[in-house]
């Protein structure tokens, strides 16, 4: 399959394409997301990831997607939202585990009795 571009074009070019996909969203009503953009591109996932390693443009894009996407949680399918945002983007859920007993230091682990 001949892609239409196979080396990283100017951020010009870069930033008319993602304001044309914006654009096409808004006139659907679609959230943009990077599959969307690689498919505006005309690029596959692999080469838009190695391209955001080399261009400024692509990786403030990213984060303007992915700003669409946090402004989601707001509004309805947050459980969608946060699948989205966990995968495209690497959100992690934390979970905090008190480790010392109840707040007491574990005898075995206790380094102030010398």
């Amino acid at each position: 399959m001949t892609r239409k571009y196979n080396k990283l074009p100017d951020n010009k070019t870069i930033h008319e394409l993602y304001c044309k996909y914006i654009k096409y969203c808004e006139k659907i009503d679609r959230t943009p997301t990077k599959n969307g953009l690689t498919l505006a591109l005309d690029i596959s996932r692999k080469t838009y990831c190695e391209w955001k390693k080399k261009s400024n443009t692509l990786k403030r894009i990213d984060q303007e997607i992915e700003e669409y996407w946090v402004e989601r949680l707001t509004k309805n399918n947050v459980a969608g939202v946060i699948f989205y945002l966990k995968n495209a983007f690497g959100y992690r859920d934390r979970q905090e585990t008190d480790i010392t007993s109840g707040g007491k230091p574990i005898p075995l682990f206790d380094n102030t009795k010398k």
